[in-house]
């Protein structure tokens, strides 16, 4: 397919420092209402990319609303559910959940206010008020996001009746997105606890680290304890591994890479080196990403809303 074929193309040149990051928006403008999922599917997964990078800066509201105005169209075509007697084909589910996800990131009211509904209804009675599998994820991530301790309650809930453990990882991947931090420091002290399986601790990890504030919080609490992780962990590097990737690689900030390495040096890492090394390679390159593209993104940004580009 040529467009996925250009896109492919140019998100490689942009990450190769051949094609400004401005160059790509421009392009990625003519696709609001592209109708092929494979290509929107991959401006998704670059876009949700460039956000995380960028996530806390001043103009990162204006981030927002550019990809508000690329999938508003797509979101006002697939709705949340299918029209009545129109049978689906599953990219078609999967887009519909991808937009919403999408215009999540955009920070639009109207799906969280829609998505803080529908959790509440589904805690109250998951049989009368069901929530399709395919857009339970994107649903309870806008709910905790925007919904307060109610609905973060609400999710916990489903947590706790829940025996299908891919359903309880789709409440671990949603509980830690909570801006509230009260909140969120009891979520990864129990988390982290013996409540949850040792297995599923990444994801709780994962899911704090998602906002700029969980990180923060995130690393503190596994700094700290990072003690009674080595015991709780020992002979399965592997997870612990996972844990050093999930809370560390989220960073964008050449300052705690130095704190990374100098927190490690003199541990025997040789269990999590891997992990490790390359968590802290992340973390400095999505910096350097950062500082290259700040000034001409933020410049680009404010062209683009000022003319609704």
């Amino acid at each position: 397919m040529d467009r996925l074929g250009l896109l492919g193309d140019i998100f490689a040149l942009n990450k190769a420092n051949r094609l400004p990051i401005t160059q790509v928006l421009d392009l990625l403008g003519h696709f609001s209402r592209e109708t092929s999922f494979p290509v929107v599917e991959v401006m998704a997964g670059e876009l949700v990319a460039l956000a995380h990078v960028h996530d806390g800066q001043p103009y990162y509201p204006l981030l927002q609303k550019y990809v508000h105005r690329l999938f508003a169209p797509q979101h006002e075509r697939l709705g949340w559910a299918p029209k009545p007697g129109v049978k689906e084909d599953h990219s078609t589910v999967l887009w519909r959940s991808s937009a919403l996800a999408m215009m999540g990131l955009a920070g639009d009211a109207k799906v969280a206010e829609e998505a803080v509904k529908r959790v509440a209804k589904f805690a109250e009675d998951e049989k009368a008020n069901p929530i399709p599998a395919d857009l339970r994820q994107v649903v309870y991530n806008q709910a905790v996001k925007n919904g307060g301790e109610k609905a973060w309650e609400q999710v916990m809930s489903i947590y706790n009746r829940t025996e299908l453990a891919e359903e309880k990882q789709r409440c671990l991947h949603a509980l830690g997105r909570t801006p509230n931090p009260t909140l969120l420091r009891r979520f990864v002290e129990w988390g982290c606890g013996k409540e949850v399986r040792k297995g599923d601790v990444v994801y709780v990890l994962g899911s704090a680290c998602s906002t700029v504030q969980g990180r923060e919080l995130t690393w503190e609490y596994f700094r700290d304890h990072f003690q009674d992780f080595l015991d709780n962990y020992k002979g399965t590097g592997f997870i612990l591994g996972y844990c050093i990737s999930a809370v560390l690689a989220p960073f964008v900030d050449m300052g705690r890479a130095d704190e990374f390495e100098k927190f490690f040096a003199g541990k025997d890492t040789l269990a999590y080196e891997r992990s490790l090394k390359q968590s802290v390679e992340s973390v400095r390159g999505k910096a350097r990403r950062r500082e290259q593209q700040r000034e001409q993104l933020e410049a680009w940004l404010r062209r683009a809303d000022a003319n609704h580009m």
